[in-house]
């Protein structure tokens, strides 16, 4: 079984475990949540073909599970359970804020809420992990703000704030993975590490996410690329295109996101996940190349 495959197995099981969790009357819903989202034209696809970077759905238990410290099977289950419906919930809210979504649909949103919340209770400890999903919830939030009020002009875009906004988008990508380190003991080092291998593999995606679709993002006034040029939304897209390469404002963006797969490639290494290793570093020769 290639690695690809084997992500791909990781995220159907973990969804087939959660279908089989929730009341019988919902599985038809869940079963068919990725073309209700308009993820898929075709009925009942599962999770692992329709999702843009399948590794980020699976990352913690794949770092966890690939790390020479020991990890207990249950807590690898239980982190990839929460860390999966945690982030198909996200996509539910986004469907239901614009503007769409029955009882059913939030019915489904509940069990989804229900089964993240439950399986992150198995990785609590007395001393309280401030990041928790409520938290993620918080800094998802506060990064939608700062977006908005750049892309409005009422706030200076900058490359500071950029970083931080992009940050604050990956929240939900952590609680699973550093309660679960936590949850195992793990040195505060190795705790550490954790959080910036998923940062970096999390940062490095979405700049290059950022640069692959600016001219999409452009067309909804909502590229950071045209903004940190200092440009207007309102130029052509042509002038656009010419000033962004001749700034090398892609090229900046390209750079930080090798910079942070790499730094990924160096957390999971210091863990011993090899195999998240070799994705972080193929991932950043692909920001690489598409630099030069």
């Amino acid at each position: 079984m290639t690695f690809e495959s084997s992500v791909a197995s990781r995220i159907d099981r973990i969804h087939d475990r959660f279908v089989a969790s929730i009341p019988g009357a919902l599985v038809g819903d869940a079963l068919e949540l990725p073309r209700t989202l308009g993820l898929s034209s075709h009925p009942r696809v599962s999770w692992s073909a329709v999702l843009d970077n399948p590794m980020m759905a699976v990352l913690p238990a794949v770092l966890l599970g690939g790390a020479d410290r020991g990890v207990s099977t249950h807590v690898l289950d239980v982190a990839g359970m929460a860390h999966l419906v945690a982030l198909i919930g996200s996509l539910c809210t986004e469907h239901i804020e614009g503007g769409r979504g029955d009882a059913r649909f939030m019915a489904l949103l509940t069990e989804l809420h229900r089964a993240r919340d439950r399986a992150l209770f198995h990785l609590r400890r007395v001393d309280e992990h401030p990041m928790t999903y409520e938290w993620a919830t918080a800094v998802t939030r506060r990064a939608i703000v700062h977006e908005r009020e750049v892309f409005e002009g009422h706030r200076a875009p900058s490359w500071t704030g950029y970083c931080q906004a992009s940050l604050d988008k990956q929240g939900l990508a952590f609680p699973a993975g550093v309660m679960a380190a936590r949850t195992e003991r793990w040195s505060d080092a190795d705790q550490r590490r954790v959080h910036d291998a998923i940062a970096g593999a999390a940062l490095g995606l979405q700049y290059r996410s950022d640069v692959a679709g600016w001219m999409e993002y452009h067309a909804c006034g909502v590229s950071w690329a045209v903004v940190l040029s200092g440009l207007s939304h309102g130029r052509c897209i042509t002038r656009l295109s010419d000033a962004l390469h001749d700034g090398k404002i892609l090229i900046r963006m390209l750079e930080m996101s090798c910079d942070e797969l790499r730094r990924a490639a160096e957390s999971a290494r210091a863990l011993g996940a090899l195999e998240v290793v070799g994705w972080a570093t193929q991932q950043a020769e692909i920001s690489e190349r598409l630099a030069l």
